[in-house]
């Protein structure tokens, strides 16, 4: 396994019913992260790039710790203690936890401060 600093996505962006290709350069533990295809939910999640690596067959891997808006955490009915000034609107919170998935997952971006 090799790791790597950042990873290029190659995709195709739709503006204004015009299709063309795109790609998408991120970095490694970085403000500029991707927004990850929730096979679930089927909608777009936050990310945090946490690592990088390139398998023995070829295959981009990419580790990614996910955001969670109040309403997510709401859903799942997690019992979390958040401070009293916790902006239930417009914060998000990181899990700690890095799940290890296929590139190909990458379906956009996002900035996240």
């Amino acid at each position: 396994i090799k790791f790597f600093d950042d990873v290029i996505v190659s995709t195709e962006s739709i503006i204004q019913n015009e299709i063309t290709p795109l790609d998408l350069k991120f970095a490694v533990e970085s403000e500029r992260g991707p927004t990850i295809f929730d096979y679930k939910t089927n909608k777009e999640r936050h990310a945090h790039l946490v690592s990088v690596c390139l398998d023995a067959t070829g295959k981009v891997w990419i580790g990614v710790s996910f955001f969670w808006s109040w309403k997510d955490v709401c859903r799942l009915r997690r019992q979390i203690q958040l401070p009293t000034d916790f902006d239930k609107q417009h914060e998000l919170l990181q899990d700690s936890i890095v799940r290890y998935m296929s590139a190909e997952r990458i379906c956009g971006h996002c900035y996240t401060l």
